[in-house]
């Protein structure tokens, strides 16, 4: 029987890994990268494409980064990513920035 030893990134589902990743409204909304440290030490670069916005708890599935199949160590699993958006705080923006998102967001403002 193989024991698994719990990670602070990745939790494991059969040949699956799932991690989760806050990034800031900005970032949901115009884009982020970052790099991300696998548990075999390569780094991957982990981005959105141009125009790609996420949502609270949206998932990207980014295929053949996670586990080896049992019995098989040529086809991989996959690696997904659930993004928790964080929202700015009660009076971190200004009248005016909200003004201008106002202006620019979709969404009818009463």
């Amino acid at each position: 029987m193989v024991k698994e030893k719990p990670h602070n990134i990745f939790t494991r589902k059969g040949a699956d890994l799932f991690m989760k990743k806050t990034i800031t409204l900005a970032e949901a909304l115009i884009g982020f990268e970052f790099k991300l440290k696998h548990l075999d030490g390569s780094t991957y670069n982990i981005y959105t494409g141009k125009g790609e916005v996420l949502g609270d708890n949206d998932k990207k599935i980014i295929r053949g980064l996670g586990m080896p199949f049992f019995k098989d160590h040529i086809n991989y699993g996959n690696l997904i990513i659930e993004f928790k958006i964080e929202m700015p705080k009660r009076g971190q923006l200004s009248k005016d920035q909200l003004e201008a998102l106002a202006t620019i967001l979709p969404g009818k403002i009463n």
